[in-house]
C-alpha cells in the first residue's frame, strides 16, 4: 500500500508548477522550428513572400506548397527566411537545368 502524504494546497501548486515548467523546458528543447529573434529580416505571409518574390499570391502559394525552403509559423501567420527563401529557389533552379 502507497503511503499517504500530506501538503497543502500552495506545495501541490509549486509542485504542479514545476512540473510543467520542466516539461515546457523539455519541449522548447526539442523544437524543431528555431527561434526568429530578429523581425526586420523576416517575411510575413503569403503577401509577403509575393512581394519578395515579385509574384501574384497565387504564385506564391505555389512556391510555397513546392517546399524547397523551410517555413515557419508564429501563431496563424507563415514566416519564412528570405536567405532561405533565395537559397531554396536556387536549388530548386540548378535541379531544373541539370535535366
Amino acid at each position: 500500500m502507497e503511503p499517504i502524504i500530506v501538503t497543502t494546497k500552495q506545495d501541490l501548486i509549486d509542485v504542479v508548477n514545476e512540473a510543467v515548467k520542466s516539461a515546457m523546458g523539455d519541449l522548447d528543447a526539442s523544437n524543431q522550428n528555431p527561434k526568429i529573434e530578429d523581425n526586420s529580416k523576416l517575411i510575413f505571409g503569403i503577401s509577403g513572400l509575393a512581394s519578395f518574390l515579385g509574384v501574384s499570391t497565387v504564385t506564391a502559394q505555389k512556391i510555397k506548397n513546392e517546399q524547397c525552403f523551410p517555413i515557419y509559423q508564429r501563431g496563424r501567420t507563415i514566416v519564412f527566411k528570405p536567405d532561405e527563401v533565395l537559397s531554396g529557389l536556387k536549388r530548386k533552379k540548378s535541379i531544373i537545368k541539370k535535366i
